[in-house]
């Protein structure tokens, strides 16, 4: 009878850790996802100007990485700045589902 009760113990610790396990290792990728993802955003508009309706697909790793740039309406533009919305969504699998994060900020740029 003891034997029996160490054994069903045993079988629900081990199930405790490996669901931390597996936990740990999903909070890692979506920190990694969120890193890229702000690094996207960060890199738009530093080589190339920002241009209404770019976007941009990129396989980086695991990573599938999407981005967009729109111009946001004219409320704030006076002729020598333009506001854009950058917007940027990191996706991957995970087991059988499509996990992703997004992010998006306000850019000032160039006019057209």
């Amino acid at each position: 009878m003891a034997l029996a009760i160490a054994v069903l113990a045993l079988a629900a610790l081990f199930g405790l850790v490996r669901g931390a396990l597996i936990g740990t290792a999903r909070s890692e990728t979506i920190a990694e996802a969120t890193l890229l993802a702000e690094s996207t955003l960060e890199a738009m508009g530093t080589v190339a100007p920002l241009v209404d309706g770019d976007t941009a697909d990129q396989q980086n790793g695991r990573f599938h990485v999407h981005a967009t740039v729109q111009r946001y309406p004219d409320v704030a533009a006076n002729g020598y700045v333009v506001p854009y919305a950058l917007a940027t969504t990191v996706s991957w699998r995970d087991g059988g589902q499509t996990r992703s994060v997004s992010l998006s900020t306000l850019r000032l740029g160039a006019p057209p």
